[in-house]
């Protein structure tokens, strides 16, 4: 982005000015192409720029008296801007007469005096430059010229290489309103402006150039640039001005230009694209192009809540007015006869979304178009110009929204009481009221609430219904399916048996269950004062390495509905168990044969233990590190080289 950077400015001026007076307001009902209403006065002004340098500029502004110096008529006062870029190698003195009957029109009219042969870029500096020094002098209660200006309404103009500074400093300056380039010389791609960038302006535009010009030939330079440009714009050809007789031949296309957007003076389209204009097409004078759609904005209240509306026409709308009660939109439409006028208005979305829109013109209903994107809609409509009332009114057809938040759809409730819930909205005309029913009863009218219990229902299938009304009579229904099931499942264990005495640690668990409601959910089992374990729809589960006791088993079945049933029994659990626990020593004396050598050996017996009714000993031999078993009133041998124990 072009940024324009200048060193502080000093004023030097002489200004021969006597105490200000008020005059009564001049007449301004004459045609543009005679002299304004207004005397016209000038003072040249001085500014310094960066490195010593010095901008010369005329100020011209509306006065008491005509001549240098004079009082500032102030009856009209503060008055728009126009800041003017002279062509390459032309003195600002070219440019006088222009000035003189601009400024006569209640306008200030500042030329530029920016260096005879400096470019493009360096006169848009000069121009913002002016434009920064007025804005500060002008509240400037010391400056001769004060609160002559108004700060919202300047203007950038130029001629030639002037022409294509002012549209330079349109893309960049917030400040411009609107842009006049007369005979814009744009040397394509030499100079810094190109048609890239000329999409960048977004004010009213007004080109104006002669067919005669072969220095700024209109096909190559004026053209392209109203092609590129955005609406507002107007291309005007005047036949036979060439690049430096359009100077005194624009003069009344540039006053009406500046009156229709500055002043807002509708009559002066007459002369731009109006019956006036077209009359000179007619005869030859004038080549027109134009793309008007101008953009006028307004605020509407609606809910509390204030929303910007704004329509691009290349019509006039006026006395905008909105009726929330009858949800009307009503605007006044004015143009040049005998031309067809366009509109696109638009609408935020958010506050409209379940409305339909129609249109009214002069009471009857009228065709347009409707578009729309995720935050505004767009009507489009075009006309035959004349004086029309619009209306625009949102139509509510659009059924409130209703969900219901609660029992869920195919939910099983375990109480005869059941609160059914739900949410409904209707931004357009509002909520009225809502009904609901059970089954095959009768309508219950809710004024308020979003919720109502019924009581005492039945085991089994049921169904809500809910309607929701808004106040245009548009109803919605929702219903919800559920089921009451207030009775447990059963269980019934199978295995093991209460009180059974088991002789293995693993103990496999099996068990059948029913539900003839809403049937099962899923089975727990819990042993002793373990955690309850879901087994989901399984009917058996196995507990492992169970020690010996008696243990305490639980089981669970859960319906659908939550309704619990659970059963325990005990069972007792006995492996491996101990009955004598002998811790006596015996030295016993054998005789081992090894390799037909008899051996002593001593062993000692550790206990005695009691499975499958038989009786045994362990022992160990000290030069044999493991256990083995031995049977009471037996007789042993141990061979040196064996592994096993022979009876």
């Amino acid at each position: 982005m072009l940024k324009f950077t200048f060193l502080v400015t000093l004023l030097t001026f002489t200004l021969l000015i006597t105490p200000i007076a008020r005059a009564e307001v001049p007449n301004q009902n004459s045609p543009p192409e005679n002299p304004g209403p207004y005397s016209v006065s000038w003072v040249q002004l001085n500014i310094s720029k960066s490195g010593g340098k010095i901008l010369s500029i005329l100020f011209f502004y509306p006065s008491t008296f005509s001549g240098e110096g004079s009082n500032p008529n102030l009856t009209g006062a503060p008055y728009p801007v126009i800041l003017f870029s002279p062509g390459y190698k032309t003195s600002i003195d070219f440019y006088r007469a222009l000035a003189l009957k601009i400024a006569s029109w209640g306008f200030i009219f500042v030329l530029v005096g920016s260096d005879l042969e400096s470019w493009d870029i360096d006169r848009a500096n000069d121009l913002q430059l002016t434009l920064n020094w007025l804005d500060e002098q002008n509240d400037n209660s010391s400056f001769n010229l004060y609160q002559l200006i108004d700060e919202s309404k300047f203007v950038a103009s130029g001629h030639s290489l002037g022409a294509e500074s002012a549209l330079i400093l349109s893309i960049y300056e917030p400040r411009i309103k609107a842009v006049v380039p007369i005979a814009p010389f744009i040397a394509f791609p030499m100079t810094f402006l190109s048609p890239k960038n000329v999409k960048d302006i977004y004010i009213p535009m007004l080109i104006l150039v002669g067919s005669a010009d072969n220095i700024s030939p209109p096909r190559t330079m004026a053209y392209t640039i109203y092609e590129n440009g955005n609406v507002p714009k107007f291309c005007l050809t005047l036949i036979g001005s060439d690049h430096f007789t359009i100077i005194y031949t624009c003069t009344k296309y540039m006053i009406s230009f500046l009156k229709f957007y500055l002043h807002n003076e509708q009559e002066y389209a007459r002369y731009l694209y109006g019956y006036e204009a077209w009359r000179e097409v007619a005869i030859g004078k004038l080549d027109l192009k134009y793309d008007l759609r101008m953009v006028f904005e307004y605020w509407m209240l609606f809910k509390g809540i204030s929303y910007k509306i704004y329509v691009y026409s290349d019509s006039t709308f006026l006395d905008f007015a909105f009726n929330e009660s009858l949800m009307k939109m009503t605007f006044k439409i004015i143009g040049p006869p005998f031309t067809v006028g366009t509109a696109n208005i638009s609408i935020p979305k958010a506050p409209f979304e379940e409305y339909t829109i129609k249109i009214y013109l002069n009471g009857a209903s009228y065709p347009f178009t409707l578009t729309d994107n995720s935050t505004l809609y767009f009507v489009y409509l075009s006309y035959n110009h004349s004086m029309h009332e619009l209306n625009l009114f949102f139509v509510d057809l659009t059924p409130p929204t209703l969900f219901i938040l609660s029992p869920e759809e195919n939910s099983v409730q375990s109480s005869s009481n059941i609160v059914v819930a739900w949410i409904s909205r209707d931004m357009a005309s509002g909520l009225v009221y809502f009904e609901v029913k059970i089954d095959d009863s009768e309508w219950l009218i809710i004024e308020y609430a979003m919720a109502y219990e019924f009581e005492n229902l039945k085991e089994g299938d049921h169904t809500v219904h809910i309607r929701a009304y808004d106040a245009a009579g548009n109803v919605r229904e929702a219903y919800v399916n559920f089921k009451v099931d207030m009775t447990p499942p059963l269980v019934y264990l199978i295995s093991p048996k209460a009180c059974s005495d088991l002789n293995y640690p693993n103990v496999t668990v099996i068990w059948l269950g029913t539900d003839y409601v809403s049937g099962i959910d899923h089975y727990e089992v819990r042993l002793d004062n373990g955690p309850w374990i879901n087994v989901g729809m399984n009917e058996t589960y196995t507990f492992l390495n169970l020690t010996n006791g008696v243990h305490e088993l639980y089981i669970r079945a859960i319906d659908k509905a939550g309704n619990i049933h659970e059963t325990q029994i005990s069972f007792n659990v006995n492996v491996n168990h101990f009955t004598d626990h002998l811790f006596i020593a015996i030295i016993i004396v054998i005789t081992i044969t090894v390799l037909c050598l008899t051996v002593p050996v001593t062993f000692r017996v550790l206990e005695k233990i009691k499975l499958r009714r038989k009786t045994y000993f362990y022992f160990g031999v000290s030069s044999i590190k493991n256990f083995h078993k031995i049977f009471i009133n037996s007789t042993y041998s141990i061979l040196s080289r064996c592994s096993k124990w022979k009876k």
